[in-house]
């Protein structure tokens, strides 16, 4: 049987996540996790991300997929299309893809990082 767990007690506090390659703005973003580890093979990483407008270079070091809660921001594929997410907005993106996120108000997104 496979055990689970919905208590809220059981989610970390957020906590500041300092932003590498900041173009301009003041970040100011959080991350709230809700899983860091797998049982199995790779990586995965889930959770609650907050930011304030700035713009943000940064290569995706695994499969990532968003689902935008609030907020507005435009992620430009390097080599790609842009993208633009508002809240209620999805996308999903390679590891390895080289953006330039633009965050044009104040984001919360849900999260999932794989690989």
């Amino acid at each position: 049987m496979i055990e689970l767990s919905v208590a809220t007690e059981d989610l970390s506090l957020p906590e500041d996540y300092p932003l590498e390659n900041v173009l301009y703005g003041t970040p100011a973003a959080k991350v709230q996790w809700l899983r860091t580890s797998t049982q199995g093979e790779g990586q995965l990483y889930v959770g609650v991300f907050t930011c304030e407008p700035c713009g943000v270079e940064d290569e995706l070091l695994g499969d990532e997929s968003v689902y935008m809660l609030e907020g507005r921001m435009t992620v430009e594929v390097i080599g790609g299309e842009s993208v633009s997410l508002g809240a209620g907005d999805m996308a999903s993106f390679p590891k390895g893809t080289k953006t330039v996120v633009h965050v044009h108000e104040p984001i919360k997104k849900f999260f999932v990082i794989s690989g």
